[in-house]
């Protein structure tokens, strides 16, 4: 369903059977919203590079409101930004799906430090502060 197509996520929302999450069209809180008042999803996909964290709070909250699933994502992006997004999802909770899998893709990782994949997991244990990555020294 293409993002702006609010009919067609109803629709699909009401028929489909499994839960539907609004992605692309959820991409600041004013359409989190619209997603609410027209029940187009399930589930609500924050991004913080599309909304930045103060939106992403306001985000957070209408989701909680009105009893909508939160799921965390991005798009390409660094172990850097995808470990800021982890560390938001796990200090705000109640993120019930998580999609940070983007730096596993890419050929070089610039930094150090951040989250550690194992398997399925996300494993944050071993920040101490703030995101826990820096650059690489070779850079």
């Amino acid at each position: 369903v293409k993002k702006d197509d609010w009919l067609g996520m109803q629709q699909v929302s009401e028929w489909g059977g499994v839960p539907v999450a609004a992605d692309e069209t959820a991409d600041g809180a004013a359409a989190v919203l619209r997603i609410v008042q027209e029940r187009a999803a399930h589930v609500v996909n924050i991004k913080l590079m599309k909304c930045g964290i103060a939106e992403a709070l306001d985000i957070a909250a209408i989701c909680r409101a009105a009893r909508l699933g939160l799921m965390i994502g991005g798009m390409v992006e660094s172990t850097l930004a995808m470990t800021t997004s982890a560390c938001f999802a796990a200090g705000q909770g109640g993120f019930q799906f998580v999609d940070l899998d983007t730096p596993l893709f890419m050929a070089e990782n610039p930094f150090d430090g951040g989250m550690i994949y194992e398997s399925a997991r996300i494993d944050l244990s071993q920040i101490t502060a703030g995101h826990g990555v820096t650059p690489r020294a070779e850079l």
